[in-house]
Parts: structure tokens; C-alpha cells; sequence
């Protein structure tokens, strides 16, 4: 779904060697590495929102700087917990914004719409809160908001930006396993950074180590990732 080819990214320089890696239906991939490694840099990559220094970012076998932001954003839902939200905006109002993309010039918003919206909230038990404003909600009711927004957009490669950095551990537990959840009822590939590195490693199927020392990109299997050191500035064993 999203294929990445000899990808260096940076700003005046490369972070990185260049590296690969796919990203497959019904998988969720973390993406690890100490603060300021570049990964929400990498996040930007992935989205379109900024550009790479040199290779390739494929989205469904385009080339995804070819793609228009309207046609990215319908594939591709790029979800943060930190952005910020107007006071007053309810749940049910914040998940149907999520079909922006498909409401035409006139911006208007169709039952079908309010239905996929509604489903999408259904799927991370969020209904229930659907006409409370935002701000009232805790963290891990608003992680299950904003996922439900970015799964309205009916988008087929999720890229999450710290969704458990204000949660407890059993709202972790929740999310990832309703992340495993997702990426099989939906057939997306999910791609989550996360500082959560032994939930990251428990419920994901891959995972991206970004090592800043050596300027190397591991990509590989969970229990491949601690046995090579790839994950040692987080003193997994």
C-alpha cells in the first residue's frame, strides 16, 4: 500500500542511510527511536507533507509527490493527538470532518457521510459520547475520537503521531489493541509512533528502529529488533 524505495529525508542534510520499506494491509508498524530522531519528520514524508531528500514514496504504486493533497488526503489519514479543536466543536461534528475531501466545492455533507461517520464512531466505542464537545472528553476518549475521524476518510494507510503520549496503561493497552482491530476489519496498514516501546513491540506485527548514532534505519520483525540491538537506547533486552 505504501512502498518506500532508497529513502533519505532531512532537512539541510540526510537523518539517515537510505533504506526501504513497505507498509502491507492489516499490519501495524511502529516506528521507534529516542526524541529527535526525525520521526515525525518521517510522518511528514509519508503524508506528503513535506518532501524527501532523495528515493521514493509510493502509495498504491504512485508516486505520491504526482498525487494532489485533496487525493492524498482521501488515502492517506495522518492522526495527531495535540491538534487543537474550536471549544464548542462536538465529537459527532469533528468525526464527519474527517470526509472533507469527499463533500465537493460546496462542502456539503450527505447522509451516507453521516452514516460512514457514525460507523467509524461505532467501531471505537465512541458513539455513546457522539454529542459532547471535545474538550470534555478525557485523553483516551479523545485518542478514540480522533481515530475515528481519520477512519471516516475511509483511508487505507493510517500514520498515528504519538496517540498514547497522555494515556495510562490500561487506555494504551485499549488502543492498541483496537489498532490490531482496525487494520484487520478495515485492511489498512497502520504505521504508529510511539514512545510505548514494550506495548509497541507486544501488539505490533513490525517494527521501523531509527538509530541516530549510526545513522541506520532497522526494519524487521519485533523479536529480530531486540536480539540486534536495534532497540538498545531503550534498554530492551
Amino acid at each position: 500500500m505504501l512502498k518506500i524505495q532508497g529513502l533519505q529525508f532531512g532537512f539541510e542534510k540526510a537523518f539517515f542511510e537510505p533504506f526501504d520499506f513497505d507498509l502491507h494491509a492489516g499490519e501495524v508498524v511502529a516506528l521507534l527511536g529516542p526524541n529527535g530522531t526525525g520521526k515525525s519528520t518521517f510522518m511528514k514524508v509519508c503524508s506528503g507533507e513535506l518532501p524527501c531528500i532523495c528515493g521514493n514514496v509510493l502509495l498504491e504504486g504512485k508516486p505520491l509527490n504526482t498525487m494532489s493533497a485533496v487525493e492524498r488526503s482521501q488515502k492517506i489519514a495522518r492522526v495527531r493527538p495535540t491538534l487543537a479543536v474550536p471549544s464548542r466543536m462536538t465529537v459527532q461534528e469533528f468525526v464527519l470532518l474527517g470526509r472533507s475531501a469527499f463533500a465537493g466545492f460546496l462542502d456539503k455533507r450527505s447522509a451516507n457521510d453521516l452514516k460512514i461517520a457514525e460507523d467509524s464512531l461505532k467501531l471505537v466505542d465512541a458513539m455513546k459520547f457522539a454529542k459532547r464537545t471535545l474538550v470534555s472528553l478525557s485523553d483516551g476518549e479523545r485518542a478514540r475520537v480522533f481515530l475515528a475521524e481519520a477512519l471516516a476518510r475511509e483511508s487505507k494507510v493510517l500514520l498515528l503521531d504519538e496517540p498514547t503520549a497522555f494515556l495510562d496503561v490500561p487506555h494504551v493497552i485499549s488502543l492498541f489493541k483496537l489498532l490490531r482491530q482496525v487494520a484487520v476489519e478495515r485492511k489498512c496498514g497502520i504505521l504508529i509512533c510511539t514512545h510505548q516501546v514494550e506495548y509497541a513491540l507486544r501488539f505490533s506485527d513490525r517494527v521501523i528502529a531509527f538509530d541516530n548514532m549510526q545513522k541506520k534505519v532497522f526494519v524487521g520483525s519485533c523479536d529480530f529488533a531486540v536480539q540486534c540491538g536495534a532497540l538498545s537506547w531503550a534498554e530492551v533486552k
